[in-house]
């Protein structure tokens, strides 16, 4: 969910309470998108973190650091410049529209009191942060509009500062109950409830309304020439509820889990979601810290992971290319055997072959049937039979060749699967550093500059199952770590048979046996840790670390092993820990 007016409204009702009468401190710009505020307010310091990412647009009080760049923007300069000790003296919404307004009173140039407003307008991809005079004319802005973007306004400095075009919607919170049942009906009789509530509503964004609809036991695409009077007297009990909870700060803003993740949020409890996870906040901007805070970690991982899918994918397939070529090449090297049979044919016809252009003879090796040959007429027939054998002798060298050279590229493209499938099974910001490592390692990505030592440990999975301890390698890095240096000789290694996956380890306690149900345990992990993790009856190989050995020159997480057995598992989610 994205802010909609009445989130913003409870919004700025904390930050007013938070931040009114405070002094901006500091001021600063840590990316393009990013301001940061110190509020000295009350004997101690507040950070506000504004940010008018499209995706991500806030305004909250935080705790997050950033490295803020060396030479500040322009921007900040100029707000700097009017804002620097200047007192909050206001903090509010307009009309329900998604911005909140700082007043500020501070000092123009030649050191006389003026005032100015801040205003952060929180809407999607045209989010901004604007700097007014107290002629509401234009300072700055951090995201400049001319008129190739916006016919409507400019935002441009020494402009008057217009609003957004208006939506003409109403207060929610200030109509008469018996209004709304006329307000609805004014509308076309086919239009669904939950549309017309979003063209009357001030405030009110797509979930807001399906959250009134669902507390007045309406279905939200119910019709309005389907509504009856009882439908209209829950909806007007189920607005005012909502505006009682406003107007008593009774509302409660909560963080809406679903598989673990935050899925929504609200200012208010979200009876929509009454069988899902929920979290309850003191007020709306910690939630809001939390919220984007968690989302905007798993928007960098996804876009860290994409990135270096791309170019796996990318290697992958170049490879892919490459191994189809030198297939190609061997195919047609391989049917080069025809030379060597025109020479033979030659040599045992000598005597009766003419100098020409071509000759046809029987072919003994296809039951004489009649062969034609093609002939070089300013060479000899014997000079011509050493040509053939020559042409297949060199073919036939180029075979073996191409052959060494394709099974290269097919240990290759083998390898980089090996990586795209760890990197579908990564779930930590660590699982993708370990795997650009990898990367860098082998050639396929530049390696970063490091400024300083990186101290940066494996994080292997290790578990426990009837005391036996269980590690599993989340990549070929770790692959290689757990199976060259944890690993003992009597330890029991396993892995996916002939398909991409873990390696796992199970620790020895002296001896090199296992009871049968911790190796099954350890092939349900292997399973799980492998492309086949959606998979049933699973086969997963086993045999003592004795028996594992790395081949000279072979890639990360390459091995070779022996005397294993086999066993089939279906996977299971399995608990670990690191």
């Amino acid at each position: 969910m994205s802010l909609d007016g009445l989130a913003i409204r409870s919004l700025a009702k904390t930050l007013k309470k938070q931040l009114c009468t405070g002094k901006v401190d500091k001021i600063a710009q840590p990316n393009p998108q990013t301001l940061t505020y110190q509020v000295r307010v009350a004997g101690e310091n507040k950070r506000l973190l504004a940010s008018i990412s499209p995706q991500n647009a806030r305004l909250v009080l935080s705790e997050e650091r950033f490295q803020n760049p060396e030479t500040p923007p322009l921007f900040v300069m100029v707000l700097r410049k009017h804002l620097q000790n200047a007192q909050i003296t206001d903090i509010y919404q307009l009309d329900y529209e998604r911005m909140i307004i700082f007043e500020l009173s501070g000092y123009d140039e030649i050191g006389e009191s003026t005032k100015f407003k801040l205003i952060f307008e929180l809407m999607g991809k045209n989010s901004n942060i604007i700097l007014l005079n107290d002629q509401g004319i234009i300072l700055d802005a951090m995201r400049k509009v001319g008129l190739h973007t916006n016919t409507y306004r400019q935002i441009q400095p020494g402009l008057a500062y217009v609003m957004p075009p208006s939506q003409n919607k109403l207060d929610p919170f200030d109509l008469k109950m018996d209004e709304l049942s006329q307000l609805i009906l004014k509308n076309p009789s086919t239009m669904t409830l939950n549309k017309a509530l979003l063209n009357i509503l001030g405030g009110f964004g797509p979930q807001s309304v399906e959250e009134l609809i669902y507390r007045a036991n309406i279905p939200s695409q119910t019709r309005i020439e389907y509504l009856g009077e009882g439908d209209y007297q829950n909806l007007e009990i189920a607005l005012r509820d909502l505006k009682e909870g406003f107007t008593n700060d009774q509302w409660q803003a909560e963080i809406v889990y679903k598989d673990g993740e935050p899925f929504t949020f609200a200012p208010f409890t979200l009876k929509q979601f009454h069988s899902f996870e929920k979290k309850s906040f003191e007020n709306l901007s910690v939630l809001l810290e939390t919220y984007y805070h968690v989302k905007e970690k798993h928007e960098r991982f996804t876009q860290q992971a994409n990135s270096l899918g791309r170019i796996i994918q990318h290697e992958i397939e170049r490879c892919e290319k490459k191994y189809s070529l030198q297939l190609e090449t061997i195919a047609q090297k391989e049917n080069a055997e025809i030379y060597r049979i025109y020479g033979e044919l030659i040599t045992a016809n000598l005597y009766r072959i003419k100098q020409g252009e071509t000759t046809t003879l029987e072919n003994f090796y296809d039951n004489n049937a009649p062969i034609t040959i093609a002939l070089n007429p300013q060479k000899t027939p014997n000079d011509n039979a050493q040509a053939y054998f020559k042409t297949y002798n060199r073919a036939k060298n180029g075979a073996s060749q191409a052959r060494k050279q394709a099974e290269q590229t097919k240990e290759e493209l083998d390898y980089l699967k090996s990586i795209l499938d760890a990197l579908h099974l990564s779930q930590k910001d660590d699982d993708l550093l370990e795997i650009r490592q990898e990367l860098e390692q082998s050639g396929y990505l530049k390696a970063k500059v490091q400024k300083k030592k990186n101290t940066q440990t494996m994080t292997i999975l290790k578990t426990t199952y009837q005391d036996y301890e269980i590690y599993i390698g989340k990549n070929n890095l770790q692959n290689d770590y757990l199976t060259l240096k944890l690993s003992r000789p009597k330890d029991l290694w396993l892995h996916t048979k002939a398909i991409h996956g873990s390696h796992v380890l199970i620790k020895s306690k002296g001896e090199p046996t296992f009871p049968d149900d911790v190796i099954l345990q350890g092939a349900k992990y292997a399973a799980y840790f492998s492309k086949a993790r959606y998979s049933t009856q699973v086969p997963v190989d086993y045999t003592l670390k004795k028996f594992v050995h790395k081949p000279s020159g072979a890639k990360p997480g390459m091995v070779i092993y022996t005397d294993q057995k086999t066993v089939y598992v279906t996977p299971e989610a399995l608990e670990v820990e690191e």
